[in-house]
C-alpha cells in the first residue's frame, strides 16, 4: 500500500477483498466442524413404528344392466 494516509491502489484493494474472503471461508469451514462435533448425546431415540396407513376404500360393483346409455336413447327417441 502506499504510504499516504487514506489512498491505496486497485491492486491494494483486491489482495485485501482476497485475504478477507480467505479469512471468512476459514471461519465458515471452523464453524461448520464444531457443528459436526456436536455432543451425541443431545438426542435420544424413544421408539421408531411405522406410519399409519390409510385405509383403503372398497368402491361397490356396479351392475352393467343398470346403466342407460344416453346416445342409445337418443338414437331410439330420434328413429
Amino acid at each position: 500500500m502506499n504510504n499516504l494516509p487514506g489512498s491505496c491502489s486497485k491492486r491494494d484493494r483486491q489482495a485485501l477483498e482476497l485475504m478477507l474472503h480467505d479469512g471468512l471461508d476459514r471461519l465458515e469451514e471452523f464453524t461448520l466442524m464444531l457443528a459436526f462435533q456436536g455432543s451425541g448425546n443431545a438426542f435420544k431415540i424413544l421408539a421408531i413404528t411405522p406410519a399409519p396407513t390409510e385405509p383403503t376404500v372398497v368402491h361397490p360393483q356396479r351392475r352393467t344392466e343398470n346403466v342407460i346409455y344416453l346416445h342409445e336413447t337418443l338414437l331410439k327417441q330420434t328413429a
